[in-house]
This record gives C-alpha cells, sequence and structure tokens, in this order.
C-alpha cells in the first residue's frame, strides 16, 4: 500500500471495453485502504456509484443532512448527484475497507436487491464470508491482471449474487427453527406411526440430513425416530389388547406390521411377554 495524507492505500483504474460495457456492468475504478485516525473524505460528488465495504472499524456517513454510523460488514454506496462526507469514528477499531467503483446499466438493478437507495444508501451487515471472499478475489485479479475483463465480470456477478444469498441466521434462532422442526417431526410421528416411514424422506422435509436429524431428535426427546415410532406401536398395541375384542393379528397390521410374527417378536422383546400372554 502507499501512504497517503490519512490513509494507506492501493488504487487500480479501468478503462471499460467493448465487451464490459455490452454486459451493462463495469469497473470504473477499485481500491482497499487502511485509514490513519484522521481519514476523512469529503464533501464530494461521483458520476458513478461508489460501493464501499467496510472490513474493519466504523465509519460515519453523511448525505444531504443525515448522519449515520456504519461498522464492520456493513456496505454503503455513493450515488451519483449526492454530496457526502465519509471518515472513522474517533477511537474505533483501525477502519479498512475495500471499495468498487462501477457504472452501467445493471447497476441500479443491483442497488435494488440490495436495498440500497437514495434514502437509505446503505445495507447493515451484507458481507459474509462468502462475499469477503470474492472480493479479495477481484482485488488479487486487478493486482496480478488487469488486462482480464472475462474473469473480473464473473467476480462481480459472483459477488453480486452472494451478498443477495439469505443473511445468516444467529445461532440462538437456528437453535429455536430446529427444535420447532423437531416438534412438527413428533407430531408427524404420532399420527403417522402406524404408516410405513422413512427416516431419510422425514429428515429431508426438515431440510437435514439424516443423521443430523436423528442426532438432534434423539437429544430433543430422548429417544431416536425408530424407537419413538416403537413405543407408539407398542403403546397402541397394548391399549388395543386390553380395550378391544380383536385378533392378535388384526392389531398387528393396524399399528403397523405387515404380519403377525414380525409383530409378536417386536412386542415380545418390548414387554417381556407375548401379546397373547398380555390380553390374559
Amino acid at each position: 500500500m502507499q501512504e497517503y495524507t490519512n490513509e494507506f492505500a492501493e488504487l487500480w483504474l479501468n478503462v471499460p471495453n467493448a465487451l464490459e460495457r455490452a454486459g451493462e456492468l463495469w469497473l470504473v475504478r477499485a481500491g482497499r485502504n487502511r485509514a490513519k485516525p484522521n481519514y476523512a473524505v469529503g464533501p464530494k460528488v461521483i458520476d458513478c456509484f461508489g460501493f464501499h465495504f467496510v472490513l474493519k472499524g466504523k465509519l460515519q456517513l453523511e448525505y444531504e443532512g443525515r448522519q449515520v454510523l456504519l461498522h464492520k460488514h456493513d456496505i454503503f454506496c455513493l450515488l451519483p448527484g449526492i454530496s457526502y462526507v465519509y471518515g472513522i469514528q474517533p477511537a474505533s477499531e483501525a477502519l479498512e475497507m475495500i471499495w468498487l467503483t462501477l457504472d452501467g446499466r445493471q447497476v441500479p438493478e443491483l442497488l435494488s436487491c440490495l436495498g440500497i437507495n437514495r434514502n437509505t444508501p446503505y445495507t447493515r451487515n451484507r458481507l459474509n464470508r462468502s462475499s469477503t471472499h470474492q472480493l479479495r478475489a477481484i482485488i488479487e485479479l486487478l493486482r496480478t491482471d488487469q488486462s482480464e475483463p472475462v474473469q473480473r465480470q464473473i467476480l462481480l456477478l459472483q459477488l453480486f449474487a452472494s451478498l443477495m444469498a439469505p443473511p445468516e441466521e444467529p445461532f440462538h434462532t437456528q437453535e429455536k427453527l430446529r427444535k420447532s422442526w423437531v416438534k412438527t417431526a413428533e407430531a408427524y410421528l404420532r399420527l403417522h406411526f402406524a404408516e410405513p416411514l422413512s427416516i431419510v424422506e422425514l429428515a429431508a422435509t426438515a431440510g437435514v440430513h439424516r443423521s443430523h436429524f436423528s442426532a438432534l431428535f434423539s437429544r430433543e426427546l430422548g429417544a431416536s425416530p425408530q424407537q419413538y415410532v416403537l413405543r407408539m406401536r407398542m403403546d397402541k398395541a397394548a391399549a388395543m389388547l386390553s380395550e378391544a375384542s380383536l385378533s392378535i393379528t388384526e392389531i398387528a397390521l393396524s399399528v403397523g406390521y405387515s404380519d403377525l410374527y414380525s409383530f409378536s417378536r417386536a412386542f415380545k422383546k418390548y414387554f417381556g411377554c407375548s401379546p397373547s400372554q398380555w390380553s390374559f
């Protein structure tokens, strides 16, 4: 990085070629910096779209009489024709940013997808691991081969695709969701225990791998899905043997077994006696 009055920075300038202009999205300039304690920019107006990605620290942005404090993983964009002032927040962690100044007819659509507009030229906590990787890949490409427009276009589109991905849920929210689908799975098994069941299909419905589904189900309910189904079948069979005037074969078929033999074997293993002994 080169030292300047209020920052250490690298800067790359681009003249878009015919291919980039045909794609309606092109890089005008790009850079990265590490701010000094006196870092401040503006007031200034630009005629393109200046995307700034906050990697570390805090930054105060002022625009059209408004002020906002931005943090690590936030993004702000300098929109054409609007005067901005921005600078490091005093006594904060060292400020580091990457910026990409873009132009082309695709840019307003990209802004819209990110929720950035004239009234709110920023978005909170948008940078994730994937988008940070894409940003660094763009900078590395500019360092090594600034004449590669195809790869540059690919990386730009991959960057915005990653920025538009749903934000990662906090751990407590993920835990709440997991417990929710465990309850849903339990209700499903209570209703359909006598039907042919596939744990793989049940896990797929919950959107998780079978092993993870079984482990979490066991942790929350104290029994694996298979054990839970067995308990439901045996409890129902025992109640039917005690209360209903049905044959053992009818009960076996009613609680989900395909034949008397497999039911009798499972019943004796579970209760320690045969179905016929239980009924007397």
